[in-house]
C-alpha cells in the first residue's frame, strides 16, 4: 500500500512526464518508422595520461572510416610519442575476421555488430552517429520531401516513378551501394526496413564498390540514391532530399549510421589507450576535423571526375553544410569542435585544447 502522500507525488510525477510527451497516432506511427533497433550501449575507457613508447595499435576496417582513423592516427602519435598506428581499409567483414584471427587489434566500423558477431567475443564501442542523406543530381526535377516509408519502398522496387511521390512522370532508378557497405547494413536496423525483406527490387543497379563519388556521377535526371552527409553536403552536382520535411541538420532527419571500433574479447593495454583517446575531448576534436576533410576532398573528387562543361548548383531544398552537432546528433560522447570550425586539421585542433 502506497501512503496517500506518496501517491500524490507520483501521480504528479506522471502527469508532468505525460504532458511532455506527444500522444498524437502521427507522431508515435514516425517513432516506430525512424528508431533504429540498436542491441548494446557503447563502451568507454579513460584517456591515458601515458602511453609507452613502442605501443603498436592495428587498425582495419570500413573505408567509410579510413578519414576517421587517419585523423586519430595523427593525433593519437603527437600526443603519446613513440607510438605507431597502423591503418588499412579492407572493409568490415574482413577486418572483423582479422580481429578474430588476431591479425589486427581493433576493427573500424560503421555498423552494429549482429548477434552472432557478438556471440564471438566481438565488442563495439561507438563513438559517434552521423546522418545518412537520401540524395539526387541537382538537375533532377523531383522537388518534395520523402517519407521514410516511402524511401523504403523506392529501395524495395514497390515505388518505381517519381510521379507516384508527387514528382514528374519519370521512372526511378535506385542507384545501392554493395551488400558489404556499412551503411546499406545501417539501414537494415531501421522498422520500416524491417517490415519485408531487405533487398532492392528490379528499379536498382549495385554498385561494385561502396564509393560516394561512383554514386554521384551516376544519380543522372532520374537517379536517386543515399550517403553519409559529410561526404555529400558539399558536392555542388547533388542535392540532398528533405525526410518528413527536414534536412540532416535537424535532429529528427530519420537515418543516420554508428561509427566507432570493435576489439575482441577484453581490451588490450594498446586497445584502451587508443580508445581512451578516441573518446576523448582531443579524440572527438580529431573526428570532428576529419569530417571536414572526408567533405572537402569528397567534393573535390567528384568535381575533378565530372566531364560536364559546368556543374549545375543546388536547388532550393538543398541542404545547406552542415555542423557535427546537426549532423551526428545522437552521438554517444560530446564533440569539442563543430565542423564549421576554423581549423581544419586533426593536429591544430589537438594544440588548441589543453594536455
Amino acid at each position: 500500500m502506497v501512503p496517500k502522500k506518496d501517491a500524490s507525488v507520483v501521480l504528479l510525477a506522471l502527469l508532468v512526464a505525460l504532458s511532455a510527451t506527444p500522444r498524437s497516432a502521427e507522431g508515435q506511427n514516425a517513432a516506430s518508422i525512424i528508431s533504429p533497433v540498436f542491441a548494446s550501449a557503447p563502451s568507454s575507457f579513460p584517456l591515458p595520461s601515458a602511453v609507452p613508447s613502442g605501443t603498436v595499435v592495428r587498425v582495419d576496417g570500413s573505408d567509410s572510416m579510413s578519414a576517421i582513423n587517419q585523423s586519430l592516427k595523427q593525433a593519437f602519435e603527437q600526443q603519446y610519442a613513440g607510438t605507431t598506428v597502423e591503418l588499412a581499409a579492407d572493409g568490415t567483414d574482413a577486418a572483423l575476421r582479422s580481429l578474430l584471427a588476431n591479425d589486427i587489434d581493433l576493427a573500424a566500423v560503421g555498423r552494429s555488430l549482429t548477434s552472432q558477431e557478438k556471440a564471438q567475443g566481438l565488442v563495439e564501442t561507438v563513438l559517434s552517429r552521423e546522418k545518412i542523406a537520401m540524395i539526387v543530381s541537382a538537375d533532377n526535377p523531383f522537388a518534395q520531401s520523402l517519407t521514410s516509408e516511402q524511401f523504403a519502398r523506392i529501395f524495395r522496387g514497390e515505388i518505381t516513378n517519381w510521379s507516384q511521390v508527387g514528382g514528374e512522370n519519370l521512372p526511378i532508378r535506385f542507384l545501392d551501394r554493395p551488400d558489404s557497405s556499412d551503411t546499406r547494413s545501417a539501414l537494415r536496423n531501421y522498422p520500416v526496413f524491417q517490415a519485408a525483406l531487405f533487398q532492392t527490387g528490379q528499379t536498382a543497379t549495385q554498385l561494385d564498390q561502396d564509393s560516394t563519388d561512383a554514386i554521384a556521377r551516376q544519380l543522372g535526371r532520374d537517379g536517386i540514391s543515399y550517403a553519409i552527409v559529410s561526404q555529400v553536403q558539399d558536392l555542388p552536382n547533388v542535392r540532398i532530399l528533405p525526410m518528413h520535411d527536414t534536412l540532416p541538420t535537424d535532429p529528427r532527419y530519420p537515418f543516420s549510421q554508428p561509427r566507432g571500433y570493435v576489439y575482441k574479447d577484453s581490451a588490450s593495454p594498446a586497445v584502451a589507450a587508443f580508445l581512451g583517446f578516441a573518446s576523448s575531448a582531443a579524440g572527438q576534436a580529431a573526428i570532428a576535423a576529419s569530417t571536414t576533410e572526408a567533405a572537402t576532398a569528397s567534393g573535390t573528387a567528384t568535381t575533378s571526375a565530372d566531364t560536364a562543361p559546368g556543374a549545375i548548383a543546388p536547388a532550393g531544398t538543398a541542404t545547406p553544410p552542415a555542423t557535427r552537432e546537426a549532423t551526428s546528433a545522437t552521438a554517444t560522447a560530446p564533440a569539442t569542435a563543430p565542423a564549421t570550425a576554423p581549423v581544419t586539421t586533426a593536429a591544430a585542433l589537438l594544440r588548441r585544447l589543453p594536455h
